[in-house]
């Protein structure tokens, strides 16, 4: 925030800040990181079920300190993170230069050079338009008059952005054509003309829309997934539900083996409403039947052959029962399927049947498929205009957020999405 690295925690349960850490010369190693989770824990008077974060290096070597340390809570790493890291594996993969060579080399198999670069001519005109007062303003004007919103600029820390880039583009489309086809578009230095020409031969290219379109309908189901993974009540269970061609599913796939944790698998084998023919391999099945098996009673007490029995014979009772629950197709199946009943309701009021499984499932379902909850309160500083926000301090803007966040405490921000209001607020 203003350029200073911070640290936000937050309760996903009820969506209550706990706190927010300006770390400053501090270094994010994995053994700093894992030091300060601890320590935010155990201020927490509740038992805590585990954190979910981004999945850098550091945060993974964080979780791997963490559950050898804490070995009955879970860390899964965030799906909105690997999501918005394969979209920028399609339309922003990393480019190398060799040798001095000033012609960028894509990955082996990338085939959207022409769509990624397509997306850089398109981030030029919104850059251009927004560094111009004048067209900035005659834009702005005949989008009011046409109910538009305005050009967004794709920011690599938001969700979803990208999405929103291409969409306010095309649907500003005619508006952008009418402007730089004017007469008097091309104007100014011969440098300034030459930034002018690109801009119009970009829009005003016979492939434009269909560019656009085509980019569009790429990012629809992943821009869905954010939108529904970024929510506090998604549980960890639905990740492993993802399916969407060739370098598409390579990306997916890449990702996936980047964000996958245990939650995710045991979250998937404990939600009534799968069967587990999710699962793609037997060895994959067993390893998470393993985990479940060799769950620990407590942080500082071994598991026991006992317990291990115990656990397996739940596991089995419950298997029986969701195929069952299947076979039925009865009450009980839609009322999970239809979300008016959530997963961790069933784990408390009907799974008292199998006490050990119970308590694993509490914890798994009671965590959060993504860190977004704490994310998107950052955009709680885009409430406070720019040129104030920039002269208070970094606790006093940490405490105007914490009061805007705690005011509509669990009210969604009047029910609107501000997932990306830092990009869209009038400044």
């Amino acid at each position: 925030v203003n350029m200073e690295p911070v640290v936000n925690y937050m309760n996903v349960i009820m969506s209550v800040i706990l706190d927010s850490k300006y770390t400053e010369a501090q270094a994010h190693t994995a053994e700093w990181i894992a030091k300060d989770l601890e320590d935010t824990m155990a201020a927490l008077p509740a038992n805590v079920c585990g954190a979910c974060t981004d999945n850098t290096a550091a945060n993974k070597g964080a979780w791997k300190i963490l559950e050898a340390k804490f070995p009955t809570k879970l860390f899964p790493g965030c799906v909105c993170h690997a999501l918005n890291l394969l979209v920028k594996d399609i339309f922003g993969p990393g480019k190398t230069k060799l040798g001095g060579n000033d012609v960028p080399r894509y990955p082996n198999g990338y085939p959207f050079e022409h769509l990624a670069n397509f997306v850089d001519s398109c981030k030029h005109v919104i850059r251009f338009i927004r560094n111009n007062g004048r067209l900035k303003s005659a834009l702005s004007s005949l989008q009011k008059a046409n109910h538009l919103g305005r050009l967004v600029m794709p920011a690599p820390t938001r969700w979803c952005t990208m999405q929103q880039c291409l969409v306010s583009l095309h649907e500003s489309e005619s508006l952008l054509h009418d402007l730089v086809s004017a007469r008097d578009f091309i104007t100014g230095s011969a440098d300034q003309r030459l930034r002018r020409m690109a801009v119009k031969e970009t829009v005003t290219a016979v492939d434009f829309v269909s560019k656009l379109e085509h980019c569009i309908s790429i990012l629809s189901p992943i821009d869905k997934w954010i939108k529904i993974f970024q929510s506090d009540r998604v549980p960890v269970s639905e990740v492993l539900n993802l399916h969407e061609s060739k370098y598409i599913v390579a990306a997916i796939k890449t990702r996936w083996d980047f964000v996958y944790g245990d939650p995710h698998g045991v979250g998937y084998l404990l939600d009534p409403r799968f069967v587990d023919g999710g699962f793609d391999s037997k060895e994959f099945k067993e390893d998470i039947v393993d985990f479940v098996v060799n769950y620990p009673p407590s942080d500082t007490a071994p598991s026991t052959n006992s317990r291990r029995e115990a656990l397996s014979h739940d596991l089995k009772e419950f298997q029986k029962y969701y195929l069952k629950l299947h076979s039925a197709k009865g009450w009980k199946l839609e009322e999970l399927k239809s979300k008016k009943k959530t997963v961790a309701e069933f784990w408390m009021l009907d799974g008292q049947a199998w006490p050990l499984l119970r308590e694993l499932a509490l914890r798994v379902f009671n965590l959060v498929a993504s860190s977004a909850a704490s994310e998107r309160n950052f955009s709680m500083y885009g409430f406070i205009q720019s040129k104030k926000r920039n002269i208070l301090s970094p606790s006093t803007v940490t405490k105007l957020m914490h009061i805007t966040t705690k005011y509509n405490l669990d009210d969604e921000v009047g029910g609107k999405d501000y997932s990306s209001d830092e990009y869209t607020n009038p400044e």
